[in-house]
């Protein structure tokens, strides 16, 4: 399993880290793998900029493991009752 320190998350503060040893991978891409490995759930990423468009591709060659996904359930705990989404 490698380390993965994921980096850009709102307010440029690191995310969390998964396994050992080290990728160079964003949030968004964490966030995408994990999407797209769900069954029964459709991605559908959307960007002009070819750069996000190349990340947001990098994302289906990530593979979490169950630690992986673990790791991330105790960082972003699910909340304990409904919470509306925040719209802008």
């Amino acid at each position: 399993m490698k380390r993965v320190r994921t980096t850009a998350l709102p307010g440029g503060e690191d995310g969390p880290v998964l396994g050992q040893g080290t990728w160079r991978i964003t949030a968004s891409q964490v966030a995408l793998a994990w999407v797209i490995g769900e069954d029964g759930v459709i991605a559908m990423p959307k960007s002009a900029n070819p750069a996000h468009v190349r990340e947001n591709r990098g994302a289906a060659d990530l593979r979490l493991t169950e630690r992986d996904l673990e790791e991330l359930d105790e960082s972003f705990p699910a909340p304990s009752e409904p919470v509306p989404l925040e719209t802008r």
